[in-house]
């Protein structure tokens, strides 16, 4: 499997983004990086976020540590509001059409 883009692979790779519209977006250049394998993955039919990497550095540990935190506190905040938004609604108010 290959592990690192070529310069011409990389170039097509941009081409392909930025004609699709995505010209303005940001992205990582370091050590390793960019890698084949490494993907940020918005699966909004799903709601899910995926986050693949092969390649981490402290840094790196610590933010997806950080990130995956925060997605934890904002899951656990949503399922708390909205739990208490049921508990705010009369049996009245439930039933009705």
């Amino acid at each position: 499997m290959k592990k690192q883009f070529t310069v011409d692979t990389l170039r097509r790779l941009l081409n392909q983004i930025a004609a699709a519209g995505y010209g303005y977006a940001a992205i990582f250049i370091g050590e390793s990086y960019p890698l084949m394998d490494d993907s940020v993955i918005s699966d909004l039919y799903n709601n899910k976020v995926k986050i693949r990497n092969t390649y981490y550095d402290k840094k790196m540990v610590k933010a997806l540590h950080k990130a995956s935190s925060y997605m934890e506190c904002i899951c656990r905040t949503y399922l708390t509001e909205c739990y208490k938004a049921c508990a705010d609604i009369s049996e009245e108010e439930m039933y009705d059409e």
